[in-house]
């Protein structure tokens, strides 16, 4: 077994880190031959010498037990902080090897607990320091946008219509996202669930997803169009979706009008979307800036390859109090040389008096009209 002190090399600065390290080992060692002095006497008696690694062990790490007369594996009862030990990853009799075991109630920064080792030929126990591992959080990117629209027009009668968002996900680990619909004019709005059941949100467990494929999936959002509709009302409809662990996580897709008596907008054929906002700027389905202070926002675009134009349009806008610019060069066209994500940089104004309204993104190719993605994100003074 290779030493845990690490070799000291001419010229290397001997700092107090390694001293401490150097003399803990000593009284480690100090500790173990009086141990094996007033134990040895007795035949068959369980000693446990050493326990790597040495300081603070953290859950999940390997911990190594040397010692003696363990005896087989079959009959040896390890406890770490009261909890059984259930599976070893080899051993002897003189060492076992298992991994540290989730248990409750243990902190991040490390507590002392009692470890036994138990078997035909007696107890052994000793103290080591165990603490939890750090939480790693979700992060990532999701995008969500429209890819089925339901066919024909929006009949106030009750009928009920269904909307096939596409999502996906880029994470660094397995995480459960919560997605909500939202509807601004209070129709019934309810996600189909994993399971098919409806309701007003639904938890979907998503897979870890790298770049550039990420974690793909299909989401079913329906409405339900009353007879009290009447002809020309204007509605909008938004999908959230929020990290169960991280609240910071989270994305929407782009508000998507719906006109009563109209057919529903066709769907995209890839997604554009808004990944980078002032912090505090997003409330529910709008962006709200400062007026008369810039604000930037950062849209993405997942474009096959290929070349691109670029416009930016506010919806309703009486005396210009709206003003979005591109920040992009040239500002109103690229090109993609492979399929992927194209940053959109863009500057938002609204002076004094500006109404709500919506910000219209759009991306159309440029050898076919029909291969083009949208965004449209509702914005507001704050």
């Amino acid at each position: 077994m290779p030493s845990p002190i690490q070799k000291v090399n001419p010229g290397d600065l001997i700092t107090s880190e390694f001293m401490n390290h150097l003399l803990d080992r000593i009284d480690n060692l100090e500790e173990r031959v009086a141990r094996i002095e007033s134990e040895g006497a007795a035949s068959g008696a369980v000693v446990i010498l050493d326990i790597l690694p040495e300081g603070i062990v953290r859950v999940g790490d390997e911990m190594r037990l040397i010692g003696r007369n363990f005896g087989l594996r079959e009959l040896i009862v390890v406890t770490l902080a009261g909890k059984r030990i259930e599976q070893f990853k080899s051993g002897s009799d003189s060492t076992l090897v298992f991994d540290v075991p989730p248990i409750v109630g243990i902190n991040e920064q490390g507590q002392p607990v009692l470890l036994t080792l138990n078997n035909p030929q007696g107890f052994a126990s000793q103290t080591v320091m165990l603490a939890n591992r750090p939480q790693t959080l979700p992060k990532g990117e999701i995008h969500l946008s429209l890819s089925k629209p339901p066919a024909g027009k929006l009949i106030p009668d009750g009928s009920t219509y269904s909307f096939v968002f596409a999502l996906t996900a880029f994470s660094n680990m397995d995480e459960t996202f919560i997605l909500e619909p939202s509807l601004d004019v209070g129709w019934p709005v309810a996600v189909v669930g994993p399971t098919g059941a409806l309701g007003p949100k639904a938890e979907f467990f998503i897979h870890q997803g790298g770049f550039p494929e990420g974690t793909k999936l299909s989401v079913t959002v329906q409405v339900t169009i009353p007879s009290t509709a009447s002809i020309g009302t204007l509605a909008h409809l938004q999908l959230t979706s929020k990290s169960k662990i991280n609240q910071e996580f989270i994305n929407s897709s782009a508000s998507l009008p719906l006109i009563v008596g109209e057919a529903s907008s066709p769907a995209p054929a890839f997604s554009v979307s808004l990944i980078s906002v002032r912090e505090g700027s997003v409330q529910g389905e709008f962006v709200v800036v400062p007026a008369d202070t810039p604000d930037f926002l950062l849209f993405r675009a997942d474009v096959p390859k290929g070349s691109y134009s670029i416009k930016l349009a506010i919806s309703k806008n009486p005396h210009d109090l709206w003003k979005i610019e591109s920040r992009m060069t040239p500002p109103d066209s690229f090109t993609a040389d492979q399929p992927g994500f194209v940053d959109l940089n863009t500057r938002l104004t609204g002076k004094t008096g500006a109404e709500a309204t919506d910000l219209v993104v759009t991306v159309i190719s440029t050898t076919n009209p029909a291969v083009f993605g949208e965004m449209i994100q509702r914005i507001k003074l704050a």
